[in-house]
């Protein structure tokens, strides 16, 4: 653990521990209490230092590293901290869809769009269904992908939480 750690930014420290808590392959490896008391035990080590600061950005149920990722960047920006993967019920369909981000009092959600959902029709398909859903429902649907600037998609959230009532 030590040789691993010891090679991690802390990007990829908040990553590892996602990926720890969350489903992306094949379920949560491990639960978030537990987690914390391991690392808390682990040695003084400069090799243990960003896993213990990585510890509190660390979220169950983050789905993949570019959630992370594009959490850390919303955090890093000033933004208030999105729900990650939260329930909402969209009465359009009748059913429960978890966005990737959301700031459910505002309203507005962030999906980010790897590759397979403009490469898979059917994947193509089911977000355009879901997405006109979430905008029946009221809500604002920010799509994020890795070509975009962070610059770009963070004045894109900043607006749409400020046109919702958000206040720096």
């Amino acid at each position: 653990m030590a040789q691993i750690a010891a090679e991690l930014n802390f990007r990829e420290a908040v990553q590892l521990l996602d990926g720890l808590l969350g489903p992306w392959n094949g379920g949560p490896k491990v639960e978030h209490a537990k987690l914390k008391s391991f690392i808390r035990e682990l040695p003084q080590s400069r090799s243990y230092r960003t896993l213990r600061k990585a510890l509190p950005l660390a979220r169950p149920g983050v789905q993949s590293p570019r959630e992370t990722s594009l959490r850390l960047e919303i955090i890093r920006a000033g933004l208030p901290e999105p729900a990650v993967n939260p329930r909402v019920y969209l009465p359009s369909i009748g059913e429960y869809r978890k966005p990737d981000l959301a700031w459910e009092e505002y309203k507005v959600c962030c999906e980010y769009e790897g590759i397979h959902h403009m490469t898979d029709s059917q994947q193509w398909s089911t977000d355009i269904r879901r997405y006109r859903a979430f905008e029946a429902a009221g809500w604002t649907v920010i799509r994020v992908t890795k070509s975009m600037p962070p610059a770009e998609y963070l004045a894109v959230i900043r607006d749409a939480l400020r046109a919702r009532g958000w206040k720096p």
